[in-house]
């Protein structure tokens, strides 16, 4: 129960798409701002926010979710030829790179997360049909 409580409104935030909290209660959110597919990664912790990442090419929607060793953010961002790429950010150095490498080619992709046991699952949709990836790493 209880009344939902503004953590943050406005100002970074322009079109949030998607968000995860990490175990220790900063929470993450892609958002783009107005420009399909440019956006930013927003960290949002004790009620203030800060640009955590910026000048990224992000899927549509764009998907985010804590991985599995809980160092890194991974999310859907977009290559140079439209296709959904599944990357990570280090939290610390914020160094990015591209996992997943074995998937097939996505656009669409709708949903990310990671299970308890580390194992991560994507959910894609497209006009013929949606897939479900798991153990992606």
């Amino acid at each position: 129960g209880g009344f939902p409580l503004t953590v943050l409104k406005g100002g970074l935030l322009k079109q949030p798409s998607a968000l995860t909290v990490t175990s220790t209660g900063d929470i993450y959110v892609t958002d783009l701002p107005g420009v399909p597919t440019q956006g930013h990664i927003v960290k949002i912790t004790a009620n203030s926010g800060s640009d955590f990442l910026s000048n990224l090419t992000l899927g549509l929607p764009a998907p985010i979710t804590v991985g599995p060793s809980g160092g890194s953010l991974w999310y859907v961002g977009r290559d140079a030829t439209g296709y959904d790429v599944l990357q990570a950010v280090d939290l610390k150095s914020k160094t990015i790179t591209n996992v997943g490498q074995n998937l097939p080619k996505l656009r669409g992709t709708t949903g990310l997360k990671t299970g308890k046991t580390g194992v991560v699952v994507l959910s894609n949709s497209t006009a013929d049909g949606g897939a479900m990836y798991v153990n992606i790493p």
